[in-house]
């Protein structure tokens, strides 16, 4: 089988990390999607109820920075759960680990994995802050533009793996190919060089925006050689395996 097919065999079979998918764990994410979209749609009602006229001019350009912030984390969220930890650990490791592991030895697994499945995660998330903010921010005209970022960045953030499944699908819906030939969301044709040998590149799944930046400045070669000097770990040493792991870290920094 030709590493392209199946990108990251590693020490983890693809059915195992799938069977990380529990029954019970389908109905949380469930109830996550649901929490999530309620909250987020209260909290943005009332920021829109106490934006002045003026300041819907500039809550357009607010919005671009917040999904430009959300691109950013989802970036450094899939970086870490490519690179580091194991898919053992308590929690993350069967949730966030798992699910971007079990990505990378199926690509394809993601167009297979029901709404739930997909945004329930980071639904939950979505769901903490915005019943923090419904239940103790103050809203008024002084504040609306930090306010509103916030909204769009977590809202953003939480249809994220929407956008990643829509770029891994060969039809997908009409709104998305809408959205994907204004490079609005992730595109395939962007997100393809993330899954293209060494696969250490182009981590940002919402709109994928800040990928070409953060390749070109070396963002991410930066903050593994910066956690493998502090730490000694080796970077997706679970993932790949030691020898794979410590080929494609000479690869990449030349050394040992």
């Amino acid at each position: 089988m030709r590493r392209e097919d199946k990108e990251r065999q590693g020490p983890h079979a693809a059915s195992e990390l799938a069977a990380g998918y529990t029954r019970t764990y389908a109905w949380f994410n469930r109830i996550g999607v649901f929490l999530g979209a309620t909250f987020a749609l209260l909290f943005a009602q009332r920021v829109i109820d106490v934006a002045q006229d003026a300041q819907l001019i500039g809550m357009v350009a607010v919005t671009i920075l917040g999904i430009l912030s959300a691109d950013l984390l989802t970036g450094l969220i899939h970086w870490g759960c490519d690179t580091w930890g194991r898919v053992d650990l308590p929690f993350i490791g069967q949730t966030l680990i798992r699910t971007f592991r079990e990505h990378h030895v199926d690509p394809q697994s993601i167009t297979r994995h029901d709404w739930a499945e997909i945004n329930g995660e980071a639904c939950w998330g979505g769901t903490l802050v915005f019943g923090i903010l419904l239940g103790t921010l103050p809203l008024s005209p002084d504040n609306v533009y930090a306010a509103w970022w916030t909204t769009s960045f977590i809202i953003a953030a939480m249809v994220t793996n929407q956008f990643h499944k829509w770029a891994h699908m060969p039809k997908p819906p009409a709104l998305a190919k809408i959205l994907q030939r204004g490079h609005l969301i992730l595109t395939p044709k962007d997100h393809r060089h993330h899954h293209t040998r060494p696969f250490v590149h182009s981590y940002c799944i919402t709109t994928g925006w800040m990928n070409p930046l953060l390749n070109t400045i070396g963002f991410w070669r930066g903050l593994e050689r910066l956690l493998h000097q502090k730490s000694g770990m080796l970077p997706r040493e679970d993932d790949l395996g030691t020898h794979d792991a410590r080929e494609v870290h000479k690869m990449l920094f030349g050394d040992n």
